[in-house]
């Protein structure tokens, strides 16, 4: 039972200390290391500078000076991304399991500080209750088959099925949320070069997935669990623990924690929608893009009037070209009659 309980938060609590301990370490490696990695990019632009400045590269000095300045930025976020790193981290996966919390809490009219504790008590009260049905119909006579039955519908087909997929769900959306941000420095940089731009774009929908993921998987186990609360207590208030009362309730919650369970599983791909479909409306809103849409529009509009002119010309061509035959043709016909 206290496996069962706290397996939610000790799955939860081991991603942050393995993400903590690996990502976080590796960006500190870059922070305790400032000394080199100036040094680097510094030789970086004193050589690019040097290549302009002897024609070895093609390029203004106003191109080189850009360039320069998007090297800075590099080892500016290189450098400051493990602080800003634990900082994102901590709001985007922290701030869901608050709001889902905050919610399941209302419903239930219970108080719980964080998503974790709000599973252990759920977990607590669905299987005290299941204790109290196989309590009430222990017989010295008979086997127990209304509390086995009980048990199994309960536990083995809606709990534990729904615990396995909620925390799969949500450990997938941090793991996600945490991989794109460990990339971030790489992503935002590819941003300034139009040849490695998609490698952004592609970056900011795996952050909004991961988030949505964990936002959606939260705010619906949060009703989920308010409702499975408010549903034992009215049943266990009246202590009606008898046949006829007991297994239809089983499994209405059983049912329930398992249609939970298959939402839960739908969330990554409603979480995909969203985000992809947000990042190609931010797509549309930036301005780079729309400058370049519009020089392309431009171009075309150039390419399309000098082909119209060109044929044009041909036309006009030919039909002197046959206006001339003709007036040959008349002048050979004059001279054979004289």
């Amino acid at each position: 039972m206290d496996y069962l309980a706290n397996f939610y938060s000790a799955a939860i609590e081991y991603f942050n200390r393995v993400n903590g301990d690996v990502v976080q370490k590796a960006w500190d490696v870059a922070k305790d290391n400032q000394g080199v990695f100036a040094g680097l990019f510094a030789l970086t632009v004193s050589l690019y500078f040097l290549s302009v400045a002897l024609g070895y590269s093609r390029g203004s000095i106003q191109d080189a000076g850009v360039t320069g300045l998007k090297i800075v930025l590099a080892y500016a976020l290189i450098i400051s991304w493990a602080d800003f790193n634990e900082v994102a981290g901590k709001l985007i996966m922290e701030g869901p399991e608050e709001i889902g919390a905050a919610i399941a809490a209302k419903m239930g009219g219970v108080e719980a500080k964080g998503m974790a504790n709000l599973v252990k008590e759920v977990v607590t009260k669905v299987y005290e209750w299941v204790s109290q049905v196989v309590k009430a119909n222990e017989s010295w006579v008979t086997p127990n088959f209304v509390g086995m039955l009980v048990t199994v519908i309960v536990v083995g087909v809606g709990l534990i099925p729904m615990l396995l997929i909620l925390t799969f769900v949500i450990l997938y959306g941090k793991f996600l949320v945490s991989v794109v941000l460990a990339i971030g420095p790489f992503a935002i940089i590819a941003y300034f070069f139009s040849a490695t731009r998609f490698l952004f774009e592609s970056w900011v929908k795996g952050l909004f997935m991961g988030a949505l993921i964990i936002v959606f998987g939260y705010i619906m186990a949060g009703f989920a669990f308010g409702f499975v609360q408010v549903s034992i207590d009215s049943m266990t208030g009246g202590g009606n623990f008898s046949n006829d009362g007991v297994i239809p309730r089983a499994v209405a919650i059983a049912l329930y924690l398992l249609m939970v369970a298959i939402f839960m599983l739908r969330v990554p791909e409603f979480a995909q929608s969203f985000a992809y479909g947000t990042a190609m409306h931010l797509r549309g809103l930036n301005g780079v893009e729309a400058a370049s849409a519009a020089a392309t529009g431009a171009r075309g509009g150039v390419t399309a009037m000098r082909a119209t002119g060109q044929a044009a010309w041909n036309q006009m061509d030919r039909e002197a070209g046959r206006l001339s035959a003709l007036s040959q043709e008349l002048t050979a016909r004059r001279r054979g009659r004289g």
